[in-house]
């Protein structure tokens, strides 16, 4: 039985050895394909993380790139405001007050039918505003018969600025740019000439001029001689505000005065004579009160015990008015271009102020106003060309015209071209009144052709009523439309009013 049993627990050990041989087989398989799908799992599951992170990390990453955009950005910024915040100097000029920076016109050559442009541009680039300013074109003459033509070629601006460099960024002077069309001159077919056209910039401005001289007493000046300082010329160091008229002076510096007590009874006053140096050194000419050269102003001196003894007259006191002393005799100061003029100036020093001192300062100061121009210029080159103008000339007489009355309040007239053709444009009706001044022109109200033939009549029924007065005519001008009439017996042909 013992032996059965051992058996029977042998057969079932290896049974049970398969079994278990053969349930490792199966489950080493099973295990194998659960370890493939875990491995697939897992690789799946991998790239399912790997697609998380990825997805986690793109807010991440597109935060950094807002941050890294942003910081370049920044960066660009930074650099621009570092670019635009680059210190800008502005235009400025020690001679000048406006100045004409640029005339030009479109072209440099026009046919006579055309029209000139020209463009201008002026700028206060002084030290003081400049007040009155006008502007003008000159040249121009066949334009200045008409009077609305010749009041276009003034411009009016009033004041300009000038330029603030105490600030920053510094502010540039006032600017201003004039326009002007005109009509090119009316020439004969052929004729090639040129025309000198100016800009004309005129201003009232001023010049402020400061100069500093230093007194010495007599004991103060030995005292810096023994020392080795250098005392003693006749350079004087003037300032002057930027603008075209400028003040130089010259002569002694320092001033030398003895004490009272070492001199003589009765000599009060110390005696020093200057030079005064008036400098015209900007582009134009002073033209004040219409005056060619002339500049006014005022002189003071400062400094106790100092005034003036034979100043441009003035023979005492702390102001010279220069208008003032051509009153008593004195010339005026008168400056044209790049021109100097020098005058005396004496001034006397009290020596009774000097037994407590021993240095001080005088000082002069120069207050100048002027009205100025400066001028720039450019040329055309007109050729003429033939056209309707060039049918009549100013001497054409146009023959009779007939009166015919209708009304009072609807006036017509008949009249005849005799001689040549003439172009519509050319002729003007005009009703004169009594006085030369009182012109009217009338408007008809027919249509006519643009060339109005010789030996033909028209009708002209005016548009305006027109009430005749004693002395008043009706008046037919042939003429060019780009000119003012010029009423003599040789344009025109004028018929009584009082015929009507």
């Amino acid at each position: 039985m013992k032996n059965a049993k051992q058996k029977s627990n042998k057969s079932r050990e290896r049974s049970n050895k398969s079994g278990k041989n053969s349930n490792n087989n199966i489950v080493g398989q099973k295990s194998s394909k659960v370890r493939e799908k875990s491995n697939k799992r897992e690789k799946s599951n991998n790239m399912g993380k790997n697609t998380k992170t990825m997805e986690n990390r793109t807010p991440a990453m597109n935060r950094t790139s807002v941050i890294f955009v942003s910081l370049m950005l920044l960066f660009v910024i930074i650099l621009s405001g570092c670019i635009g915040s680059k210190k800008v100097t502005v235009s400025t000029t020690d001679n000048d007050g406006l100045v004409i920076t640029d005339f030009s016109a479109d072209f440099e050559s026009y046919e006579d039918d055309e029209e000139i442009v020209l463009y201008g541009t002026i700028e206060n680039l002084g030290g003081r505003t400049a007040e009155n300013v006008n502007v003008r074109l000159l040249g121009a003459s066949w334009v200045e018969d008409d009077p609305e033509q010749l009041a276009e070629l003034q411009k009016n601006y009033g004041t300009m600025s000038p330029p603030d460099i105490t600030v920053d960024p510094q502010i540039p002077g006032d600017m201003k740019q004039p326009t002007w069309t005109i009509p090119a001159p009316n020439l004969p077919e052929g004729i090639k000439k040129d025309f000198r056209l100016v800009m004309r910039a005129q201003y009232y401005y001023a010049t402020t001029s400061v100069a500093n001289i230093q007194a010495l007493g007599s004991d103060e000046y030995k005292r810096r001689v023994a020392a080795g300082e250098t005392v003693g010329g006749l350079s004087i160091d003037t300032k002057n505000s930027n603008g075209p008229i400028k003040i130089e002076m010259s002569g002694a510096n320092p001033m030398k005065i003895d004490a009272p007590d070492t001199i003589r009874s009765g000599d009060e006053y110390e005696y020093f004579t200057y030079r005064i140096k008036f400098n015209n050194v900007g582009s134009g000419t002073p033209i004040t009160e219409g005056v060619d050269g002339l500049v006014l102003g005022t002189l003071t001196i400062q400094g106790e015990g100092v005034e003036f003894s034979d100043c441009f007259g003035v023979t005492q006191g702390k102001v010279v008015d220069l208008i003032s002393a051509h009153e008593i005799g004195e010339d005026l100061v008168k400056l044209r271009r790049g021109q100097s003029i020098e005058k005396p100036c004496e001034v006397k020093v009290s020596r009774d102020i000097w037994e407590l001192k021993s240095e001080d300062v005088a000082t002069f100061i120069y207050d100048l106003f002027y009205t100025y121009y400066t001028d720039k210029d450019v040329t055309v080159l007109v050729t003429g060309k033939l056209d309707d103008r060039d049918l009549i000339t100013p001497d054409t007489m146009i023959g009779s015209a007939e009166l015919i009355k209708t009304s009072m309040s609807s006036s017509r007239i008949d009249f005849k071209i005799n001689g040549n053709d003439v172009p519509k444009s050319s002729v003007y009706i005009y009703y004169l009144g009594q006085y030369w001044d009182d012109k009217t022109v009338l408007r008809c109200r027919e249509t006519w052709n643009d060339v109005l033939k010789a030996g033909e009549t028209y009708s002209c029924t005016f548009e305006n009523s027109i009430t005749c007065a004693e002395g008043s005519q009706i008046v037919i001008s042939v003429r060019s439309s780009k000119s003012y009439p010029i009423f003599s017996n040789s344009m025109f042909l004028t018929s009584s009013c009082t015929a009507l």
